[in-house]
C-alpha cells in the first residue's frame, strides 16, 4: 500500500528507473515513509561558465536530482557505472591466453575505460562543485544495504543545513527514529528491483 501511494511523488526525467525511486523516496513525506527534503529536479543541464571551459572537460554537467533550491543533489551510480566485470572478465581471458595480443589488448582497454569513465565522475564533481552545487553519489550498495540511503540523506541533509540555514528537525528526528528507518527501508525494498 504504501508503495502505491509513493506513486503520486514520482516525477518525469528520470533516466533510469533508481533515479526515479530515490527522487521519489527524498520527496515523500515522512509520514509516508519518505525522507520530506521537498520537491525535486531530475537531470537538469548546468552549462560550464566561459570562465571554467577552458579546464572543463564538458560543455555542461548534468546533476541526476537536485532538491529544489538547496544546490545539494544526487548521483546514482549503479552497478555497471563503472564497469569492474569487464575487467574481471579480461583479466580470466588474458590468464587463459597470456600470448594472446587481442586478450592482452582487451584488458588494455577495459582498464582504460573503466579509468576514463571514473575520472569523468570527478571532473563532474568538481565542475559541479565550482557552480556552487554539492552532488553526492550513490551507489547500488546504498540502495540495497539497510540504512545505505539513510546515511547518505543524512549526509545530505547536513549540506542543506549548511547551505540554506533550514533547520531539518523533522527530518533528522525521522532518520534516528529506528521504527521509521525500518519503514524506510521496507518502502525502499518494494520498490527497488530484487529488493
Amino acid at each position: 500500500r504504501r508503495a502505491l501511494r509513493a506513486l503520486k511523488f514520482v516525477v518525469d526525467d528520470a533516466w533510469s528507473p533508481m533515479e526515479a525511486v530515490i527522487a521519489t523516496m527524498l520527496m515523500l513525506p515522512i509520514e509516508e515513509g519518505g525522507y520530506g527534503l521537498g520537491p525535486c529536479e531530475l537531470n537538469r543541464r548546468f552549462e560550464t561558465p566561459d570562465a571554467l571551459r577552458a579546464a572543463a572537460a564538458r560543455s555542461s554537467r548534468v546533476p541526476d536530482i537536485l532538491i529544489s533550491g538547496s544546490g545539494v543533489g544526487f548521483n546514482y551510480d549503479g552497478e555497471y557505472h563503472l564497469d569492474l566485470n569487464s575487467i574481471v572478465a579480461a583479466v580470466h581471458g588474458f590468464d587463459a591466453n597470456p600470448e594472446s595480443s587481442s586478450a592482452k589488448n582487451e584488458l588494455r582497454l577495459s582498464l582504460s575505460r573503466v579509468r576514463r569513465k571514473a575520472i569523468d565522475d570527478m571532473r563532474r564533481n568538481r565542475e559541479l562543485a565550482a557552480q556552487g552545487l554539492v552532488v553526492f553519489p550513490l551507489t547500488k550498495e546504498d540502495m540495497y544495504r539497510s540504512g545505505g540511503l539513510d546515511a547518505v540523506v543524512s549526509q545530505a541533509a547536513s549540506a542543506i543545513e549548511a547551505r540554506t540555514g533550514k533547520r531539518l528537525v523533522a527530518q533528522r528526528e525521522a532518520l534516528a527514529d529506528s521504527s521509521a528507518a525500518q519503514q524506510r527501508q521496507e518502502l525502499i525494498r518494494s520498490l527497488i528491483p530484487g529488493g
